[in-house]
C-alpha cells in the first residue's frame, strides 16, 4: 500500500473544491444557456434540433467527466487504505497522519454531500477558543522540541525508536477513566497528543499520536495502526528499511494491570516499562493477541526476535554508548558496539514499613530513571533512592 502523505490528501479536498467552484461559476450559465437550445428547439425542432442534440452531449460527456476524476479519487483511496477506503473518510485520515491537528473536533464537526454521495462541504468543531488552542499548540511544540533536544546526534535510528519508546512509556500515565468512559471525568486531550505529552496522561489513541508526532519530526517512517474490533491503535513503524509493529500502550504496565481489574482497583506503576511489543513482526503481533487491525503495510520481518531487551522491566537509557537498563533483578550496563553486559549493581530484596505495615521489597519494585537536566542515573530502593 501507499503511504499517502497529508500534502496528497489536502489535495483531494483542493481538487473537490476547485471542481465545486468551477461548477458554481458556470452551472447557472450552463444551465441557462441549455434551457434556451432547449425551448428553441421546442419551438423549431427543424432549426434547433442539431444545437439541442449538440448541447446535450455536451452535457452528458462534462458529467462523465466528473464523474471519472471522483472515481479515480476513489481508486487512489483504496490504493493507499484498501479496498474499505473510502473518500469522504479523507479528514480522518489526514488527522491520523498530522497529529498536531489535536484541536479539531470530528465528533462535533460535520458534513454535506452531493447528489452523487460526494462531500460538498465540511463544518469543523474545535476543542476550545482559538486562543486556547494557540496557547495548546505552542505547548505542544514546545513539549516535543525539547523532548527530542534529549537525542544525540550519533542516535541510530534504532536508538531513537526505543527512545522515544521508553520515553512515552515512563512518562504517560494511562487514563483508566477513559477506559471505563466516566464521561464526568474525561479528559478530550487523553485521545490526542497534547494529552499524551503536555498532560502526561493519555489512552492508547494519545500515546500513538505522540509517538507518530515525535517521529515524523525526526523524518522515521511511521504508521497509525488501529483495530476496532480491539477498540485500540499502536504503531508501525521503520528500523533500517524494516517494518514493525510497536505498541507503547501495551508495555505501560500500569495500562496492562488496568485492563486486568475493574477502575477502583487500577493500579498505575510509574515508571515501569516493559518491551514486550516493541519492534514485533506480524506474526509475533497475532500472538500477541492483536487482531483485525487496518493495513497500511505488511511487517514481516523478525530480525529483533529474542533481542536483549525481551527480559527488561525499565526504561533502557544511552548514555555514552552504553544502554542502561534493569534486568534479573540488577543495573546493567550492556555496550552498544559488542553487546558485552556488566553487572553494576544486584538488587537484594528487602523488608520495608510504609504506614505502620511491613512489606517486602523485590527487585522488580525498582524503578530507573535518567536526570537529562543534570545527566545522572537514579533507582529507587527499599532504603531510599541511589544515583549513579
Amino acid at each position: 500500500a501507499l503511504n499517502v502523505s497529508s500534502d496528497v490528501l489536502d489535495g483531494f479536498t483542493q481538487v473537490e473544491d476547485g471542481l465545486n467552484r468551477s461548477n458554481e461559476n458556470v452551472a447557472e450559465r450552463n444551465e441557462d444557456l441549455f434551457l434556451r437550445l432547449k425551448a428553441f428547439n421546442d419551438q423549431n425542432p427543424e432549426k434547433g434540433a442539431v444545437w439541442y442534440n449538440k448541447a446535450t452531449e455536451v452535457r452528458e460527456v462534462t458529467q462523465s467527466l466528473y464523474t471519472l476524476v471522483d472515481s479515480l479519487k476513489q481508486a487512489i483511496v483504496i490504493q493507499a487504505d484498501g479496498d474499505d477506503g473510502d473518500v469522504n473518510n479523507i479528514v480522518n485520515r489526514v488527522l491520523d497522519r498530522n497529529p498536531e491537528y489535536f484541536y479539531v473536533d470530528l465528533d462535533n464537526s460535520s458534513f454535506a454531500v452531493d447528489d452523487f454521495g460526494f462531500v460538498e462541504e465540511m463544518y469543523f468543531g474545535y476543542k476550545g477558543t482559538k486562543s486556547q488552542i494557540e496557547k495548546q499548540r505552542l505547548e505542544l511544540e514546545t513539549t516535543a522540541n525539547k523532548i527530542l533536544s534529549y537525542i544525540d546526534e550519533d542516535y541510530s535510528t534504532f536508538d531513537k525508536v526505543l527512545f522515544l519508546h521508553d520515553y512515552i512509556t515512563s512518562h504517560n500515565e494511562y487514563d483508566i477513566d477513559g477506559v471505563y468512559e466516566d464521561v464526568d471525568k474525561i479528559d478530550f486531550h487523553s485521545f490526542d497528543a497534547y494529552g499524551c505529552l503536555v498532560n502526561n496522561k493519555s489512552v492508547c489513541q494519545g500515546m500513538s499520536d505522540a509517538f507518530y508526532l515525535l517521529c515524523t519530526k525526526l523524518d522515521i517512517g511511521v504508521y497509525m495502526c488501529n483495530s476496532y474490533d480491539m477498540g485500540h491503535a499502536w504503531n508501525v513503524v521503520n528500523v533500517d528499511g524494516k517494518y514493525y509493529h510497536l505498541d507503547i500502550t501495551w508495555d505501560d504496565d500500569s495500562s496492562k494491570v488496568g485492563l486486568n481489574f475493574d477502575g477502583e482497583n487500577f493500579l498505575d506503576v510509574v515508571g515501569v516499562v516493559s518491551h514486550d511489543y516493541f519492534l514485533k513482526s506480524d506474526d509475533e503481533f497475532l500472538a500477541l493477541e492483536h487482531y483485525d487491525w487496518t493495513k497500511d503495510i505488511t511487517t514481516e520481518c523478525s530480525h529483533f526476535e529474542n533481542a536483549f531487551w525481551e527480559n527488561v522491566n525499565s526504561s533502557i537509557y544511552i548514555i555514552d554508548g552504553y544502554y542502561y537498563f534493569l534486568k534479573d533483578s540488577a543495573l546493567v550496563k550492556r555496550d552498544k558496539t559488542t553487546g558485552t553486559e556488566t553487572v553494576l549493581y544486584s538488587i537484594p530484596s528487602g523488608k520495608y514499613t510504609c504506614g505502620g505495615k511491613n512489606y517486602v521489597w523485590s527487585a522488580n519494585n525498582s524503578v530507573l530513571a535518567y536526570n537529562y537536566e543534570e545527566d545522572y542515573l537514579f533507582m529507587t530502593h527499599s532504603d531510599g533512592v541511589y544515583a549513579y
